[in-house]
């Protein structure tokens, strides 16, 4: 079936797409599946966006679905409201895009009966467009062909809107934040391949509980005493990462005050993730450029996280 399916017009030669499955290994326990993913979204289940086809179990039927992996998804908000939400919100910008998709019989939602555990909740959550078709009521291939032809367009457009091929110019209220991902950049490599920024001083918790800088200030300047240097840049950096980044805006890893490692566009709000070894305070990223490069002119501020709107051409250029 992995061969029928590259060999499909509109999968063959697109050399951003993968065709991958699993006789029933992964979250989904016990259902066989197919995907289609880009690599530019994910090259893995566990996380972002992709189309898929779930046998069930009991052989009654089959989903088309274009939905979003959730292990990634409960390791950062746990499998309770918070990641239900997350997932939803996700599922609700993608479809915002295309509403004409209203118009078509695919559901924004999954049968209730699919899936077992505490995970079923996140499952249905994922769901972006969904179809299913019962074992004896399967179309004929034409129409499942053009049914699956039509996920993965709009997957396509997704993605490429989503990524490199975005027209940042359209949204110009965007703020365009520098970062330092550990000294010398040692932690760019995992920031990259976990979708992820971070930064440390783990030891004030979860930054959501300060309301304002001089709260940070303040903490800050009681754990190093009176004689200790004045924590203003510390403090910003903090309240900025949990308060002042959105989603939407653009995000450059970088090392000193020129040198670009990747560049990306922020997915998600603050979390605090106890269980990270350091660098507890994080935000999802989608990663979308990771050649080397410079900052413009004179480059940017050595301080671990700064605002760069000033700079924005180059950077819009460079993402």
């Amino acid at each position: 079936m992995k061969g029928e399916f590259s060999a499909l017009e509109f999968i063959k030669g697109n050399q951003n797409l993968l065709v991958k499955y699993s006789y029933g290994k992964g979250n989904w326990a016990e259902t066989p599946w197919i995907a289609i993913l880009d690599k530019r979204e994910t090259t893995t289940t566990q996380k972002g966006t992709y189309v898929v086809i779930l046998f069930r179990a009991d052989g009654d039927g089959c989903h088309l679905k274009l939905g979003q992996g959730v292990t990634e998804i409960k390791e950062l908000y746990g499998s309770g409201t918070s990641a239900v939400d997350e997932l939803q919100r996700r599922a609700d910008q993608v479809r915002a895009m295309f509403p004409n998709m209203m118009n078509t019989d695919f559901d924004v939602y999954v049968n209730k009966h699919e899936g077992r555990g505490s995970l079923t909740n996140l499952y249905e959550a994922s769901v972006i467009y969904s179809k299913y078709y019962k074992k004896n009521e399967i179309p004929s291939n034409e129409d499942l062909i053009k049914d699956l032809g039509q996920l993965v367009d709009c997957y396509k457009q997704y993605v490429s809107q989503d990524s490199c091929g975005e027209d940042l110019s359209e949204a110009p209220n965007r703020k365009i934040w520098a970062i330092g991902l550990g000294e010398g950049g040692r932690l760019w490599n995992e920031s990259y391949e976990k979708g992820i920024i971070s930064i440390g001083w783990d030891y004030l918790g979860d930054l959501s509980q300060y309301k304002n800088q001089d709260e940070l200030m303040a903490k800050l300047s009681g754990l190093r005493g009176p004689d200790a240097q004045s924590p203003t840049n510390d403090s910003l950096c903090c309240y900025q990462f949990a308060h002042e980044i959105n989603v939407g805006d653009l995000v450059i890893a970088k090392v000193g005050r020129k040198k670009i490692l990747g560049g990306g566009i922020v997915t998600s709000d603050y979390v605090d993730d106890p269980d990270r070894r350091e660098h507890k305070n994080i935000r999802q990223v989608k990663w979308v450029a990771t050649e080397e490069a410079e900052l413009p002119g004179t480059g940017g501020p050595i301080k671990t996280l700064t605002e760069i709107s000033r700079i924005s051409e180059g950077v819009r250029n460079f993402v």
